[in-house]
């Protein structure tokens, strides 16, 4: 397995960085993407890291943190500068992920930017009621097993999806494995 010290965003096309991350374990992708060097053009290879299914709600929290959103949270889509356009779009889509509940608390963990965490909500909250919204909006019904509770108290394992019942099962009345 590689360590999260061997990778080096600066180095190798997204390529093989991507191919790097795929024979890493799971602990490990949490550490790379937590790693990640912002000021290279790394927002494929993070990307590809975030739609994994092993990153957990704390891994993107802190992902999104350490992007930096506070500079871009109230420019809008279309002043964004060039430079800015893959990181924001990056920004985009792990908050939509966050919102959605993709992204599972794994208990015994900590977010690591649990204060940042805690001031983006208080200034989210703040700004909702002086009337202005910025372009990142966190639910904070998500987010509140991790800033009142801790992880502890989060969700204990991932939920077993439900059987589907096919069209045609349902039909002839025979029951789902």
């Amino acid at each position: 397995m590689i360590k999260a010290d061997k990778f080096n965003w600066s180095v190798g096309t997204a390529y093989e960085q991507i191919e790097l991350a795929r024979a890493s374990g799971e602990d490990q992708l949490r550490e790379i993407a937590c790693a990640c060097d912002w000021g290279v053009e790394s927002e494929t290879v993070l990307g590809w890291i975030m739609a994994q299914r092993c990153i957990d709600l704390c891994t993107a929290l802190r992902v999104f943190m350490n992007a930096g959103p506070e500079d871009l949270n109230y420019i809008s889509k279309r002043n964004v500068g060039n430079a800015d356009l893959g990181r924001a779009r990056l920004l985009d889509n792990i908050c939509l992920r966050i919102n959605c509940g993709f992204y599972l608390p794994l208990p015994g963990t900590s977010t690591g930017c649990r204060q940042r965490v805690a001031e983006w909500v208080s200034y989210q909250t703040a700004g909702r009621h002086e009337g202005r919204e910025g372009r990142w909006l966190l639910d904070e019904k998500i987010l509140q097993s991790l800033l009142v509770d801790g992880v502890a108290s989060a969700i204990a394992e991932n939920p077993m999806p439900k059987p589907r019942q096919g069209i045609l099962r349902s039909m002839f009345m025979v029951p789902a494995r």
